[in-house]
């Protein structure tokens, strides 16, 4: 009796749990998403952004759905440049996956998973080129990839460009971090140029996929997984094979072509997403940048205190006081420099002027002479050494001084007020008494 009353228990849960998934989340412009959908959604990216929340999730994902409803709202997804692009992305996975057959073993497969090479870890910038982009926007799209590079090469971090600049909006926030993969699993040109870097932190030149220009970081490798996943991975590969398989793939089940068709839908949603943000969203400059910065000026603190100013660092008394004087009137570095040939006689004497912003332990001349480290003995060489300046405590007086912060609100700000614009268009309608039931932080589905 007990048992029978275990099993109907069960049974119940079961069926409360399936009903409980297909409750609706969301609507957007009268399309309903289920528990099931914006948990599987869910799952993926938390999978790519590890440390996203739920509450950041359903924000950018409603912004995404609102974006996509306004494409399909001006026929988007009628053109035939997005039909033709969604055919290629199709026609490219069933190649992938057609196979043939050959005599081959179970040991075969074994060794096919064995002998697999650690998957490759890269992030990446994108810009953009839609489908139907005109040749003038194509040329554009292909000059700012390579401003992009330039900077790169010039020094500036991959990772806060790549936060700025890249049309990715799913790896952008994590500096184009996208998750590891191993060959046959993105773009063919994409994986040609990844990897073909040789070596940890290195960088391609920018490289045209049908989604626009990339310009690829090599992070590192990642081992294959040998873990109980790739186990039942290799279980359903047995299944499928038959003994007479010519290579190692399955042939195309009905499986497969549910997932080619999830696929391709998703294909399709991201490029109606990216025409859509080509629309609404505003270039990243530095004029606005300021203009935000200044109207919140107020709710940016320093996490500690830094020195910006002139690092100045000479073996000469006079030449210091120079140089000094010609700071506080304003003169450019190069032209100082110029002057310096004319006011000391002694050929050996060095001059080395350096601006920027410093934080303690950067630099040791702005350690000891801006943040007063009692500690640090001048340098016997350069004792005339000096900082001019000053010294931010807890309050920045220039974006640059947070950049980072600025532009996450920047953007955020950004996404608010087109979220809102868009959502007076197509209505958005949150189940909130389901969000209350509901702890999508426990749920894994794919």
């Amino acid at each position: 009796m007990k048992i029978v009353f275990l099993s109907v228990l069960i049974v119940l849960s079961v069926s409360v749990f399936a009903s409980d998934m297909t409750r609706t989340v969301v609507k957007i412009n009268g399309q309903p998403f289920s528990v099931q959908e914006i948990a599987a959604s869910y799952s993926r990216a938390k999978a790519m952004q590890a440390e996203i929340l739920f509450p950041e999730f359903l924000d950018r994902f409603i912004l995404q759905q609102l974006y996509i409803a306004d494409a399909k709202a001006r026929g988007r997804d009628t053109t035939n440049s997005f039909k033709q692009a969604c055919l290629h992305y199709q026609e490219r996975i069933m190649r992938k996956r057609q196979t043939s057959q050959n005599t081959e073993t179970e040991k075969r497969f074994e060794t096919y998973l064995q002998e697999q090479p650690p998957k490759l870890k890269v992030a990446h910038i994108l810009c953009a080129v839609v489908p139907q982009a005109s040749e003038q926007e194509k040329a554009l799209a292909r000059k700012r990839a390579y401003r992009l590079y330039a900077r790169i090469e010039g020094g500036e971090s991959f990772e806060q460009l790549a936060i700025e600049a890249s049309d990715d909006s799913f790896s952008a926030p994590n500096g184009g971090l996208l998750p590891a993969f191993s060959r046959g699993e993105f773009e063919e040109t994409f994986e040609t140029a990844a990897f073909a870097l040789e070596q940890d932190g290195s960088v391609s030149l920018p490289v045209l996929t049908p989604y626009g220009w990339h310009i690829i970081k090599r992070i590192g490798t990642v081992p294959l997984d040998d873990t109980l996943h790739l186990r039942n991975k290799f279980d359903r590969m047995r299944k499928r094979f038959g003994p007479e398989m010519e290579i190692l793939f399955p042939k195309l089940t009905r499986e497969d072509s549910v997932e080619i068709a999830q696929l391709t839908e998703e294909f399709g949603r991201n490029i109606l997403i990216v025409e859509s943000q080509r629309k609404y969203l505003l270039p990243i400059d530095a004029e606005q940048l300021e203009a935000y910065f200044k109207e919140n000026k107020k709710k940016y603190r320093l996490k500690q205190p830094l020195f910006k100013g002139y690092v100045v660092e000479c073996t000469d008394k006079k030449m210091a006081k120079r140089v000094k004087k010609q700071l506080k009137k304003g003169v450019p570095i190069p032209d100082i420099m110029a002057l310096s040939d004319d006011w000391n006689n002694d050929e050996n004497a060095v001059l080395r002027i350096e601006k920027g912003v410093y934080l303690p332990g950067q630099n040791q001349t702005v350690d000891k002479r801006a943040f007063k480290r009692k500690d640090l003995v001048a340098d016997s060489v350069y004792r005339n050494s000096f900082v001019y300046g000053k010294v931010l405590k807890t309050r920045p007086d220039h974006y640059l001084d947070v950049k980072e912060n600025v532009m996450a609100d920047w953007e955020k700000w950004q996404n608010t007020e087109i979220k809102k614009l868009l959502a007076q268009k197509y209505p958005v309608e949150i189940d909130e008494d389901v969000l209350k039931t509901v702890n999508f932080d426990r749920l894994i589905v794919f």
